[in-house]
């Protein structure tokens, strides 16, 4: 039962939309080395990495992630459905999607950023290693790109890809 509702979910996503950069992959320890000015608590389990495409990430994939939370009846923040829960789906999906398109490395540079938004609130959103291997945050309640400041990025505790 639960195959048949995942391939249902995964038939959202055009597998000739590719996540993928067409650059070089980057190991486990260029994904930890791009976070140092951020945390020392960057956590991955695969060998290699995609950056993904920036584009994509935000349109159409967020396109994707939001229709397949629309269909759960997921709309807005809820005490049992908050931003840890809006960015390990979002960072789980993406994960599902690079599988799906075939993906040519273990995982995708997709993550989850845990920090102190405006230095004093506990807060997670997602982060991406984007074309030319820039890092990016996004706000995965909205979809929107975010700009962190420094004592934001420096308030992280952990990284999860």
């Amino acid at each position: 039962m639960f195959g048949k509702i995942w391939r249902w979910l995964c038939s959202f996503f055009v597998s000739s939309n590719s996540p993928e950069v067409k650059i070089k992959s980057l190991a486990k320890y260029d994904v930890i080395q791009l976070y140092k000015g951020c945390s020392s608590n960057v956590h991955g389990c695969d060998r290699t990495y995609a950056p993904v495409d920036k584009h994509w990430l935000l349109y159409p994939y967020y396109k994707y992630y939001r229709k397949v939370l629309d269909g759960l009846g997921i709309n807005n923040w809820a005490e049992n459905f908050d931003c840890d829960d809006w960015a390990r789906l979002y960072r789980d999906l993406s994960m599902a999607c690079h599988h799906a398109a075939n993906g040519t490395t273990e995982g995708i540079a997709v993550g989850t950023f845990s920090y102190k938004k405006d230095g004093v609130y506990p807060h997670m959103i997602n982060t991406a290693i984007v074309d030319d291997n820039k890092v990016i945050f996004i706000e995965p309640q909205t979809g929107l790109e975010l700009i962190l400041s420094q004592r934001e990025k420096e308030s992280c505790w952990a990284v999860y890809f």
